[in-house]
């Protein structure tokens, strides 16, 4: 059996990775923050609310460190600025991964509803459509 290719997994690598090069290039890092709500708020869509906050902590972690690694004079007021930034970027993945399970559900809740409509029109087909 062949094994199957995870593709979420593997486009949320690559705007990771992506999303770091350009941090880590960068000559003002401050400017290129926002490059990470880009994975956070496609993890929150393809795998919800958990796994947007998840992605969320790992670039705070990832941030964090190069921060206090390239900048230690600063250190203070960039870990300030990166737990407000962070704040806002763990609040976007978990709302966008909520909203996505409420749409989701709301979509199954809309389809069986109009399924059973259909059946209750005709009784020779109630009850085929399960």
């Amino acid at each position: 059996m062949a094994s199957q290719i995870n593709y979420k997994l593997l486009i949320l690598s690559c705007i990771c990775v992506i999303s770091i090069s350009i941090f880590y290039f960068a000559e003002n890092k401050e400017l290129f923050l926002n490059f990470f709500f880009l994975p956070t708020i496609f993890a929150g869509y393809v795998y919800n609310a958990r796994g947007g906050v998840i992605t969320a902590f790992i670039c705070i972690i990832f941030v964090s460190i190069m921060a206090y690694t390239e900048m230690p004079q600063l250190k203070a007021f960039l870990l300030s600025r990166i737990g407000i930034w962070g704040s806002f970027l763990i609040v976007s993945g978990y709302l966008i991964g909520a909203l996505n399970e409420k749409i989701s559900t709301s979509f199954i809740e809309t389809i069986t509803t109009l399924t059973l409509a259909m059946e209750s029109r005709d009784p020779y087909t109630y009850g085929h459509s399960a």
